[in-house]
């Protein structure tokens, strides 16, 4: 992954833009610092969760997941909880 500076990614910007259209990821630097990925899209997790489903290497869930159960506390200690455990 080729790392950018800001300055330079606003300076040339169109032709880092082909760069990325052409499939290449480019990380934005700030004085030497990472702050940002510019990736082609269709590259992020849904699309390759995508792809390995069509590859039948994951089978993906349809509709929500069921809400929690609340959780029940107790007002022992946990010394009394061992206890009652043993």
């Amino acid at each position: 992954m080729e790392r950018v500076p800001l300055r330079l990614l606003k300076n040339r910007l169109g032709f880092y833009l082909r760069k990325v259209r052409q499939g290449e990821s480019l990380l934005l630097t700030d004085r030497g610092r990472p702050v940002a990925r510019l990736v082609p899209e269709g590259s992020g997790l849904e699309a390759r969760l995508q792809a390995l489903a069509t590859l039948g290497l994951l089978d993906l869930g349809e509709g929500r997941l069921p809400d929690r159960e609340p959780v029940a506390y107790s007002r022992a200690s946990v010394a009394d909880l061992l206890v009652e455990e043993r």
